[in-house]
């Protein structure tokens, strides 16, 4: 469990930085080492979804593609749930994609993931999120 320990260490400091906000972590940081189930879509998940690894192997696809800038993981709430036992994994429920490709495309690229995609931000821009990029959009992952 070292990544999740670093996980949730980097969360903690992030936070200090930025005044109590949540902030957002690279598909790495999220994904890497995390094999619980419930942590993406917080329990919304079924046994007929993609195990968490392979949802994790198509987005890796995804940010590689060249008109992929980044693809950001945005924190749940209730990531503290975490601090407190060793089998829960920070949460979350949307994914930030920074791409110049229509949400068309977008959403051609996650068939088979059990998410919608929208155009933009669900809520407001995150003030941890990083400024998008001239001639780029960005479309929220939502597990619902």
């Amino acid at each position: 469990m070292q990544e999740r320990e670093r996980l949730l260490d980097m969360i903690q400091v992030l936070i200090e930085e930025n005044d109590g906000e949540l902030p957002l972590v690279t598909l790495d940081d999220f994904f890497q080492g995390n094999s619980d189930e419930g942590s993406l879509g917080t329990g919304m998940r079924t046994e007929e979804d993609l195990p968490i690894e392979e949802i994790y192997k198509k987005l890796k696809q995804i940010e590689k593609l060249p008109n992929v800038c980044t693809v950001l993981v945005d924190l749940h709430d209730d990531w503290e749930m975490s601090l407190d036992n060793s089998e829960i994994w920070p949460a979350s429920e949307s994914i930030y994609i920074y791409t110049m490709a229509s949400i068309k495309v977008v959403r051609q690229w996650i068939i088979g993931l059990p998410c919608e995609a929208y155009d933009g931000w669900i809520d407001s821009m995150p003030l941890s999120a990083p400024s998008v990029p001239p001639g780029y959009f960005v479309y929220t992952l939502r597990w619902n």
